[in-house]
């Protein structure tokens, strides 16, 4: 399989709605395989479709490295056309890294469990609850295919700033290198 090369904030891609998929065929499979490869290679443990220039409602998920995380773990997770059907009424805090945001973090609150409707490669939908990281993880990542970034996320309006500038920084630096 291969790397792809991860889309950098402010890519416009990283802030436009995917689309649906609606073919599942040996194509999907290859960009989901490819998918996989390039969240390992850049050692993320979530990755949405439109953050390596595929914008289709697709993101994976992998947190099989957390010992303490109890909710969807030792096993990778492919989440296509995926709906959040119900969020919990209590919130949890995580600071948050993203791959299209490189160094940065920020502690975003959001709803400790969620129910999320999904299909799998081969186009079955499934239904999963997921608390804790692997809430969180699923959230950030179905915030990506809905054009919502990190910043959005964050409460204070000059952390906010900073994020936006430091990436807008990091990928002119990376792009002359």
């Amino acid at each position: 399989m291969s790397i792809l090369k991860l889309v950098l904030f402010p890519d416009p891609r990283l802030q436009q709605k995917c689309d649906a998929v609606r073919v599942f065929d040996e194509n999907l499979k290859n960009e989901i395989a490819n998918m996989f490869d390039s969240m390992y290679h850049y050692k993320g443990i979530g990755l949405a479709a439109c953050q390596v220039g595929i914008m289709k409602q697709i993101f994976i998920m992998d947190i099989t490295s957390n010992e303490n995380e109890k909710s969807m773990v030792d096993k990778k997770y492919c989440f296509i056309n995926p709906q959040i059907v119900k969020y919990s009424d209590q919130k949890s805090k995580y600071e948050e890294g993203c791959l299209s945001f490189p160094l940065q973090n920020a502690v975003i609150h959001r709803p400790e469990s969620v129910l999320i409707k999904f299909q799998d490669e081969n186009g079955t939908w499934h239904e999963k609850e997921a608390y804790g990281l692997a809430a969180t993880c699923i959230q950030h990542e179905f915030d990506h295919l809905n054009g919502i970034t990190m910043p959005d996320r964050v409460n204070s309006i000059m952390k906010k700033s900073n994020m936006i500038e430091k990436a807008k920084k990091i990928k002119k630096e990376r792009e002359n290198t």
